[in-house]
């Protein structure tokens, strides 16, 4: 893996070519798009106003897919649809920083990120110019953005846990909401379809939810 240096500049074309790349050999942005479109599809159920927001946003690329489902939504559109996107604090001013990863800073993040180089083995070659691309544009800036150098006027990127998470949403008032049978069943589904089952599984957590995991580690 190469990081880039402080002096390379990343276009957003790059970015959506690298980006683009992991999605096609790797189910993680799939499985957390599927599954967080169908629990905001089920606990929306009837809402005439809705608001939604994306912490640590990307592309959005996702959004496209649940304002059509709001559109032929059995109950009726929405009068109003609101998305919010916040970036990950570690982005600065450039959007090649735009993923943020999940844990905690040295032990966890090393096999966190392991895990997601592993991952990358089956369906990209080691020497793959898309490959390249997704380690340094990526990967690379993502782990810089946890236990690298602190440079001056940059922000360390935390990694929480899920629990962590939850604590923290939950004291700013908001809810969890646990995932139906349908939508369960349809993650695995969508490994199924794209050959992924073998190397990933869906372990279930509380409260109501599940976890995408590749061996021994949980990945989303």
């Amino acid at each position: 893996m190469v990081e880039p240096t402080s002096n390379t500049t990343t276009t957003s074309e790059e970015l959506i070519l690298s980006y683009k790349a992991l999605n096609d050999a790797c189910p993680y942005s799939k499985f957390a798009h599927f599954t967080a479109n169908q629990a905001i599809l089920e606990a929306t159920e009837g809402a005439t106003k809705i608001h939604i927001v994306d912490f640590g946003i990307v592309q959005g690329i996702q959004w496209a897919a649940l304002l059509q489902a709001f559109a032929t939504r059995s109950s009726g559109k929405p009068h109003s649809i609101r998305i919010s996107g916040i970036p990950a604090m570690a982005l600065g001013t450039s959007p090649g920083a735009s993923l943020s990863a999940t844990g905690n800073r040295s032990r966890p993040a090393l096999k966190y990120f392991s895990a997601l180089f592993e991952s990358l083995e089956p369906n990209m070659a080691l020497d793959s110019p898309e490959r390249f691309q997704v380690e340094s544009l990526l990967l690379g800036r993502r782990i810089a953005g946890v236990i690298g150098p602190e440079l001056p006027g940059s922000v360390r990127e935390r990694m929480e846990d899920k629990e962590q998470w939850r604590v923290l949403m939950e004291s700013c008032g908001f809810e969890s909401v646990s995932l139906s049978h349908y939508a369960i069943s349809q993650a695995k589904i969508l490994l199924w379809n794209y050959s992924y089952s073998s190397l990933y599984s869906l372990v279930e957590s509380q409260p109501g939810g599940f976890c995408l995991w590749l061996g021994k580690m949980s990945l989303y």
